[in-house]
């Protein structure tokens, strides 16, 4: 028969290893306790509430401005305007974030109002919203702006677009990573900025450079053929 003194021990020993196991299980479920914790409190945070909205937008948007030619027009003009919705509702949660002012500026444009889009996007490249932005987004926002300026006034606001595509040139740069389509389009703006203002040799330049990035570029064959036209035109009168 075991003494009692080697069966206590025995039965605090077993408890000491039940114990030990407990706390040990209890280590290993705490990280997991924690990251849910964690992802509750991120999934419920206004900047992932304002992330849902920018991307319920961005899904309408893209559903009006793929929509067939054919399709109603009533249905865009409604997607558009949920999309706007959705892009105030991510604005009102994190205002300093520019991605849901730039979604709400594309919408308006497809909507046909230049002037609220422009306020959107102005709001956009400004601090703090610029700051959320990378060179190529911030490059981007910059062509989208030059492009409605010119919708607004070709003449008066030539010289706001003209600055904002020769900024968008400079932060794209020209390295291995420069989309040359892009490149492409922003100098064939620049050619329309130069006509604008009458500068013609520049415009040439600047359209000849727009075909070099992308011959198809039906706009800068135009635009050059249009100048070349006039420069023939004044020639022949002189």
């Amino acid at each position: 028969m075991m003494p009692a003194s080697s069966s206590s021990e025995i039965l605090v020993q077993g408890g000491l290893f039940v114990l030990a196991l407990i706390v040990l299980l209890s280590l290993q479920s705490l990280p997991k306790r924690c990251l849910s914790h964690i992802r509750r409190r991120s999934s419920s945070s206004p900047h992932s509430q304002s992330q849902r909205h920018f991307f319920a937008g961005a899904q309408l948007l893209a559903r009006a401005t793929s929509a067939k030619p054919s399709s109603s027009s009533s249905k865009s003009a409604s997607l558009l305007k949920s999309a706007i919705a959705e892009s105030d509702a991510a604005i009102a949660l994190d205002p300093r974030d520019a991605a849901p002012h730039i979604l709400r500026a594309l919408a308006l444009r497809h909507l046909g109002r230049p002037l609220p889009a422009l306020k959107s996007l102005d709001t956009a490249l400004s601090s703090p919203q610029s700051k959320t932005l990378n060179p190529k987004e911030r490059a981007d926002a910059l062509v989208k702006r030059a492009e409605l300026h010119l919708q607004i006034n070709r003449r008066r606001r030539a010289d706001m677009a003209l600055a904002d595509l020769l900024e968008a040139s400079r932060l794209r740069g020209s390295g291995k990573d420069s989309d040359r389509d892009k490149d492409g389009k922003v100098e064939c703006l620049v050619g329309e900025c130069y006509e604008a203002k009458g500068m013609r040799q520049e415009a040439k330049k600047a359209y000849r450079r727009a075909l070099e990035a992308d011959g198809s570029l039906e706009a800068a064959t135009e635009g050059l053929r249009r100048l070349m036209d006039s420069s023939s035109a004044s020639a022949s009168l002189d």
